[in-house]
This record gives structure tokens, C-alpha cells and sequence, in this order.
């Protein structure tokens, strides 16, 4: 008997839970797409058909669209994502629709790739993302060659492997340094809502021996961080440098322009959009493929003043 669903719209993740399968593999069956057992799929089918779901099962080799999946659509890198996919897929002749999950579970592989996962993903799921831990290295490197020893860090979600990464990264660059990192210095932020971040940066703001540069794990959490640091009249960035992930805008119009590591957004949904096109011709090349980062230095990072090294 088929459930009452005009009240609750069962997720992907939920439809899952009750097949006993991944989100991935319900991800499939929606799509049409190849890799899971005759069984499996009619199972799915059945799990769907019982609970309402109204979606058409589509077969993605035929069809002109890329579906988009996001768990939010913010000003931060979703925004540029969908923006540059939007226009990769363009070029190569194809629509683009975009689903926002509203933090729910997410789909893993709705649009048949994964562009920039900000979690593990499957290993016949295709990705495309950047290497995390090399770019908070390459953040920690940074503010170590300005003279910079006491670094502080907002961190992105506990739960991400992507804030993970990061973190981790940066914290060697400093290990191999020399330089300790307190547990003080050590916040726990958000990549989304800013306002847990704002808080994070007036702790770090707050301490007696406060630190003279705060890498944050996104930019939006560097812009919470300048608002802390503005409403306790901490000069930037002659009193505290600052330092973001992302190098979304406004990062390049904010007063001090704000140093950032640069995620190569239209190459990464370039590479994604082509991966897709040439699965859907059986061209199956590379199922996961990570680009590199880059630091882009502005004016939010110097070296420290004399008296606070």
C-alpha cells in the first residue's frame, strides 16, 4: 500500500533508508543510469512508485539537461558554480536546471558528476574537485613567509571532509614550521550561516594574546571576521591580517581587499559539463579528477607589526 505522501515529500536519503541502498544508487535509478542490478533497480522502482514519487525516471544519455544539485544556493562558491556550469553547458548545447535540497539530503549524483563534492563520494560516482589539503597548506605557507607566528583558524564543518582537508593542511604548514597552534587559536565555524563564524572571530578577537593573522576556512567567514574585527576597533590589516578560501566576490572589493586561496570554479564545472557529455557517448575517461589551487594575495595579508611577533 502506497504511503501518504501529501504531507511529507520523502527525500532521497530517506527513499534509501528504506530500500536498504545508497543515496547514490536511488540517484541512479531516478536517472537512468547504468551500474546497479536488474533487482536492485525494480526494488528502487517499486520503493518509488510506493511512495509517490512524482518525478519522472529519465535516462540522462537522452536527455539535452544537466541537472544542478545543491543543498543550498547562497552568495558563496555555489553561486559561481552554477554560473559557470550554466555556461560550459551552454557551449556545448545543453540546459541546465538547478535543485536546491533546503540542507537536506542531498543526492549524490543527480546530474550524473559531482562538482566539487564537499564530502566523500562514491567511486563510480565522477567528481571533480580541488585538493583541499594542499590549498590550506598553501594558506598556512603563506602567512608563515609574511612573518606571521601567531596564526589563528576558523574552521569550516566538523563533518566535511572538505573543512577536514583544509584544516589539515594548514596545520602541517605550521607544524613544519615550528609554529604551535594553540587550542585557542583553533575555532570551529561554518561555511554557512556567517554568523557562527562572527562569533568564532570575536572569541579569537577577545583573547589577551590575540593572533596577528586569522586564516578562515571561506570567504565568508573572512567577511564575518572583518566585521568583528571593525566592532572591536582592530585596524586591518595593520593589526590583524586576514585571510579567506574561495576568492569569491567581493573578495577583491572589500576594503582591505581580502587574500584568498582561488578554487578554479569555471574549470572545475568545465571539466565536470565534459565528463558528462563524454559518458553520454561512452567515453568514460577519468572518474575523478582534482585541480589545483592558487593563493591570490591582496591587501588584507602583511607582515605583523614589530611589537606583536
Amino acid at each position: 500500500m502506497a504511503n501518504d505522501t501529501s504531507t511529507h515529500k520523502l527525500k532521497v536519503g530517506e527513499l534509501a533508508k528504506i530500500a536498504g541502498v545508497s543515496a547514490s544508487t536511488v540517484s541512479k535509478v531516478i536517472n537512468g543510469r547504468p551500474g546497479i542490478s536488474d533487482e536492485t533497480r525494480r526494488q528502487v522502482e517499486q520503493i518509488l512508485k510506493d511512495h509517490g514519487y512524482s518525478r519522472p525516471l529519465v535516462n540522462t544519455k537522452l536527455s539535452p539537461t544537466i541537472e544542478l544539485v545543491v543543498e543550498y544556493i547562497e552568495h558563496n562558491g555555489t553561486m559561481e558554480l552554477i554560473k559557470y556550469a550554466s555556461y560550459w553547458a551552454q557551449q556545448a548545447g545543453l540546459a541546465i536546471t538547478v535543485t536546491q535540497t533546503n540542507h537536506g539530503d542531498a543526492t549524490e549524483d543527480c546530474f550524473r558528476g559531482i562538482i566539487d563534492p564537499i564530502d566523500t563520494v562514491d567511486s563510480d560516482v565522477m567528481s571533480v574537485s580541488i585538493d583541499n589539503w594542499t590549498a590550506g597548506y598553501q594558506a598556512g605557507k603563506h602567512l608563515l613567509s609574511l612573518g606571521h607566528r601567531r596564526i589563528a583558524v576558523i574552521r569550516g564543518p566538523a563533518n566535511l571532509q572538505t573543512s577536514i582537508a583544509r584544516y589539515s593542511g594548514f596545520t602541517a604548514a605550521l607544524q613544519q614550521a615550528g609554529v604551535d597552534l594553540p587550542e585557542s587559536y583553533i575555532e570551529q565555524g561554518d561555511y554557512f550561516p556567517a554568523e557562527t563564524s562572527y562569533e568564532a572571530a570575536c572569541r579569537l578577537l577577545e583573547l589577551t594574546d590575540r593572533p596577528t593573522a586569522i586564516f578562515c576556512c571561506n570567504d565568508l567567514s573572512a567577511v564575518s571576521t572583518y566585521r568583528a574585527a571593525r566592532e572591536h576597533k582592530i585596524a586591518l590589516p595593520k593589526q590583524l591580517s586576514v585571510m579567506g578560501f574561495d576568492d569569491i566576490f567581493p573578495a577583491g572589493q572589500l576594503m582591505p581587499s581580502l587574500t584568498s586561496v582561488h578554487q578554479p570554479f569555471s574549470e572545475i564545472a568545465q571539466r565536470a559539463v565534459q565528463m558528462i557529455i563524454d559518458s553520454r557517448k561512452g567515453n568514460q575517461g577519468d572518474m575523478h579528477v582534482i585541480l589545483p589551487t592558487s593563493v591570490v594575495t591582496r591587501e588584507s595579508t602583511v607582515p605583523p607589526q614589530s611589537s606583536a611577533r
